[in-house]
């Protein structure tokens, strides 16, 4: 996910702060996934 243009680092960072992971923003808008431990729509 790229937060920012000016941060070509953070391309390569998942929301979960990951580098080259695999986390991402869910439906409910929580970040899951990779190395989080958490499951899709878990709040659901």
């Amino acid at each position: 996910m790229i937060i920012s243009c000016d941060l070509v680092d953070e391309s390569d960072t998942d929301c979960f702060g990951t580098n080259f992971g695999s986390a991402y923003i869910d439906d409910c808008g929580y970040c899951i996934g990779g190395l989080t431990g958490l499951e899709e729509n878990f709040k659901m």
